[in-house]
């Protein structure tokens, strides 16, 4: 639905090239568990909704192929009746090479 400058900065695009996109379509093929990023996400976003909040390490990819390790956190909201997972994404790589 929508995204902050926070967010454009970090995938290095612009807004309009986030919005619609999936999970998957900012990161690589596979997370480092071996599985797809594509149902690593659907995983991820289940578990949200069924319990409302989940918090998980992720390697997104910027637009220029950099790999970013990540902290995500997933909140289910609802918001004129509708129900949402908003997700908040922190980059972490500096704190992982520490």
């Amino acid at each position: 639905m929508d995204c902050n400058c926070q967010a454009e900065k970090l995938f290095g695009c612009p807004r309009e090239e986030i919005l619609g996109a999936t999970p998957a379509d900012f990161s690589p093929h596979r997370q480092p568990d071996g599985k797809t990023s594509e149902e690593r996400a659907r995983d991820y976003i289940s578990e949200a909704d069924r319990t409302g909040q989940t918090t998980f390490s992720w390697e997104h990819r910027t637009a220029g192929g950099q790999v970013v390790s990540t902290e995500v956190s997933l909140n289910t909201i609802t918001f004129h009746d509708e129900e949402y997972v908003q997700g908040i994404v922190r980059d972490v790589s500096e704190r992982k090479q520490n």
